[in-house]
């Protein structure tokens, strides 16, 4: 698109498009701002033989708004001509208008648009996205005041949006801030400007996970916007990343912030030595009835029984234009333990933390593994106990073989069955500073366990793992698990802003990691 003229001061009443202002207290008289509904596109069908209607989905065609205005003439009262000969000089005239509807910046230029922005009651400007079409204008004479004129002007969308864009930072590594959009009324667009170094940067917002296979060097800046009006990633140098996007982080056409709800918000990237598989509530592009489902990403290895992605059918997400079931990884199989070991990522040192969302705790025991070795003889693992034939608890337990752990080391009771709640997250981390194993539930530790023996190999135990039915028989399942999150405390940590400085921007030079920011405009259903 080209690049649109900023709004100006607009009171309530007021209209502008280009750099000129029509409406209450100006020389131009705005006498209706007819907006024309949209169309819809129904996919329905009539059922054979039947009196019922089968709904498929609906779109939205949006259409025109018509303004019918009315442009003074320039001139004073006769015999005064000359005594303030530029009063008019800046004052629009029908001409203007004229030239500002034949969009000649941006007519032949493939998918331009321009904003109209309209300034409402509530004193809120709003833009609307679209194209001025037809303009018609009323012949002139020697006795009229005024020139009537009516403009069309196509809409791109159905929305209306803020024209003052709203911003906010972005947690930088493994635990996500929590954010929600008050105003507004719709979900809208969003964009996300990062500062560098960045190594392979990854951002979440909400649930959507957009990953970049690409360097960001001190000074640098990168932007991936799913605005309509400027869709695109890019960097400062000017360099389409869109080829750099990896996964589903390219459709950038369905990346949207909900209204009034609360969603997480984080970026990581090599430098904080964070990652997180594509599983929980990622959006995946496989039917959901494909037997893909039924599959594990590549870059885990099964050890024993079958592991499988699973629709948790208690739990819907949002995934336009429907909520649908969530996905988490569980047994495969019943009457046997299910394990699985990462082999793509491994841990930079020994300061590992792993966690997941508890999904289907109705009965049996399921681990998490840090500090594990490449053939599963040594690590340590929180084993989550939930159901019929255990209290709901949290045990930390050493393990010698894929299937072969100790006794408690430590552990926290919650209480009897139903304890737990699918809401719950469960974690593991070590701190070598004091040689402490510590079992965390909704981020807060409940157990420690001082390993005063060194029984774990924490040299080369640099893999995480996955355990399934640790009971292992046909009446247990295990509990399964979703938002998968792992990695290593010791990676770089996002620098302070130096005070006095703006919080919008880079980080200080020298900073060992950089910072990025989340950029929207409200998005509103109707324009005034």
């Amino acid at each position: 698109m080209t690049s649109p003229i900023p709004p100006r001061n607009l009171i309530p009443g007021q209209y502008q498009i280009g750099n000129l202002i029509m409406g209450r207290g100006t020389t131009v008289r705005v006498e209706t701002f007819d907006i024309k509904p949209y169309d819809v596109n129904p996919q329905d069908h009539q059922v054979s033989l039947s009196d019922e209607m089968r709904f498929g989905i609906d779109s939205f065609k949006p259409t025109t708004i018509e303004i019918t205005f009315h442009v003074l003439h320039n001139r004073l009262l006769p015999g005064y001509e000359d005594r303030i000969p530029n009063f008019w000089k800046d004052m629009p005239k029908a001409a203007d208008f004229q030239r500002e509807w034949r969009f000649d910046e941006g007519r032949k230029i493939w998918g331009s648009i321009k904003p109209l922005y309209v300034c409402g009651k509530d004193r809120v400007t709003r833009m609307v996205y679209g194209r001025p079409r037809q303009f018609t204008y009323a012949k002139d004479s020697e006795y009229t005041e005024s020139v009537q004129c009516i403009g069309e002007f196509q809409r791109s969308d159905t929305l209306a949006y803020t024209a003052t864009e709203s911003y906010v930072e972005l947690a930088g590594g493994a635990v996500p801030w929590y954010f929600i959009r008050p105003d507004g009324d719709s979900p809208t667009w969003f964009r996300i400007v990062a500062f560098g170094p960045m190594t392979n940067p990854k951002f979440l917002v909400g649930n959507h996970n957009i990953d970049l296979a690409t360097s960001i060097e001190e000074g640098e800046i990168l932007e991936v916007s799913s605005y309509p009006w400027m869709r695109r990633a890019v960097n400062s140098n000017r360099i389409n990343l869109a080829a750099n996007m990896i996964g589903n982080s390219q459709y950038l056409d369905r990346m949207q912030i909900p209204y009034n709800q609360v969603v997480p918000i984080r970026w990581t990237s090599d430098e904080l030595n964070t990652w997180y598989p594509d599983l929980g509530n990622k959006s995946w592009e496989e039917d959901i009835q494909s037997e893909k489902m039924f599959r594990l990403p590549d870059f885990y290895e099964q050890i024993t029984g079958r592991t499988v992605v699973r629709l948790d059918v208690f739990n819907f997400v949002n995934q336009e234009p429907f909520w649908t079931p969530s996905k988490f990884i569980g047994s495969g199989v019943l009457s046997s333990t299910n394990v699985i070991i990462d082999r793509e990522h491994l841990f930079n040192s020994e300061y590992q933390y792993s966690e997941a969302r508890i999904t289907e705790p109705f009965g049996g025991r399921s681990g998490i593994v840090i500090m594990c070795n490449d053939d599963m003889t040594n690590y340590v693992v929180l084993d989550v106990q939930t159901g019929v034939f255990n209290e709901d608890k949290l045990v930390i337990r050493h393990g010698t073989g894929p299937t072969s752990w100790s006794t408690s080391k430590a552990e926290h009771t919650l209480g009897p069955i139903g304890s737990f709640s699918e809401t719950d997250r469960v974690g593991i981390g070590y701190n070598p500073d004091n040689n402490t194993y510590s079992a965390y539930l909704n981020g807060n530790i409940v157990a420690n366990w001082v390993d005063t023996g060194n029984i774990t190999d924490t040299v080369n135990g640099r893999h995480q793992a996955y355990i399934f039915d640790m009971d292992g028989n046909l009446l247990t399942w295990g509990t399964g698990f979703r938002n998968l999150l792992f990695y290593d405390r010791k990676g770089g940590v996002p620098q302070p802003i130096p005070p006095g400085e703006t919080p919008f921007g880079p980080p200080p030079a020298g900073s060992l990691v950089g910072r990025a920011f989340l950029l929207w405009h409200d998005a509103w259903s109707t324009i005034v």
